[in-house]
């Protein structure tokens, strides 16, 4: 059995799950918990059933591990990285990945150099109403893709269970736009469902609630261009209240199109005349956070038990990198008020 260290609290609703699920685990058990303030350490432990807690990273990696779920701060993911990789321990990346491209590039170099698997952790490869839409648009029976549109309206995190305070989102060091941490999915998403690049973007993006604090935005749309000439709107906001949160997609191909909603439950519906016979198929199923995060996780252990490379739309060069330095351009795009081609070469 795997054994497995939980780094990080600050990402909790992802941290407390992983915690909680793996508990129920047959590959993997999470014997050891990592925060440098010891009341987030101390949550971790409890969550995962009494793993050994730690406040001292060199401590928790001495605890003897084999893989290291990362979901604490952005900006200290990278040197904790090298300690972890410097140690053979293999490392999932609760997203996002780090605070640059620049950084993600690094860790992916580092984890490389070092012969450990790294993967990014993106939830939504784990449900599996878009795992059916990512296997019929690889089918190719609803033809070319032509447009994609992506909505990710909601609540953003507090800072902790216990605050309803926005925290470390705040913290300019953290260099993460509100919009960033909803936009992310979609920016991920349509690459692992079209296989493909993203070449420019035209983007707004503006503060609406936090005007006050100059590092951050909290509503945006860009209009991006990829490779396959796909013309994708990601629009996203980290400020609509819960009754009003949405999470959809939808992809208009030349012969058919695809919409997923993720809320009030995960649903795809599908048509096409070369594949529905001009009817809507559609599918339910039960996916929600919990299970997500924890199939992520066993599949990252599928690879270290049976030595497979984690896949491409899952690796930091892709998931990582190339998604912060697509960000980074709707970012720059914004600043200054003009199309900005994306170039990801290093």
């Amino acid at each position: 059995m795997l054994k497995v260290g939980i780094s990080g609290y600050q990402i909790w609703y992802h941290s407390i799950v992983f915690a909680e699920e793996l508990q129920k685990s047959k590959t993997m058990k999470v014997v050891s918990v990592y925060d440098t303030n010891e009341r987030f350490a101390e949550r971790l432990g409890e969550a995962a059933g009494g793993a050994k807690v730690f406040t001292d990273i060199d401590m928790f990696i001495d605890s003897g591990l084999d893989i290291v779920i990362m979901a604490g701060l952005p900006s200290t993911k990278l040197a904790e990285i090298r300690k972890y990789a410097a140690a053979g321990i293999h490392i999932l990346i609760d997203k996002p990945v780090a605070t640059t491209s620049a950084d993600a590039l690094e860790i992916a170099n580092v984890c490389r150099k070092a012969n450990v698997k790294a993967m990014v952790g993106y939830n939504l490869h784990s449900a599996q109403t878009l795992q059916q839409a990512h296997d019929i648009l690889r089918e190719g029976k609803l033809g070319k893709p032509v447009y994609a549109i992506f909505e990710y309206d909601g609540p953003m995190l507090q800072e902790t269970e216990w605050s309803t305070k926005p925290g470390w989102l705040m913290d300019p060091k953290e260099n993460m736009s509100y919009w960033f941490i909803h936009v992310d999915h979609g920016i991920d998403a349509l690459m692992w469902l079209l296989d493909a690049k993203y070449s420019d973007v035209y983007a707004q993006l503006t503060n609406m609630v936090h005007p006050e604090i100059s590092n951050n935005t909290d509503w945006g749309v860009g209009l991006f261009t990829m490779d396959n000439g796909v013309k994708a709107i990601l629009k996203c906001d980290g400020i609509a209240p819960s009754p009003f949160e949405i999470l959809s997609l939808r992809i208009v191909c030349e012969d058919g199109a695809l919409v997923f909603d993720y809320f009030p439950s995960p649903k795809l519906q599908v048509s096409g005349n070369k594949l529905t016979w001009g009817k809507v198929w559609e599918y339910e199923c039960q996916d929600d956070l919990r299970n997500g995060m924890a199939k992520m996780a066993e599949r990252f252990a599928s690879y270290i038990l049976e030595d497979k490379p984690v896949p491409k739309y899952e690796s930091v060069e892709i998931a990582g990198y190339r998604l912060l330095r697509t960000a980074e351009a709707a970012h720059q795009s914004n600043d200054e008020n003009r199309q900005v081609k994306i170039n990801y070469e290093v």
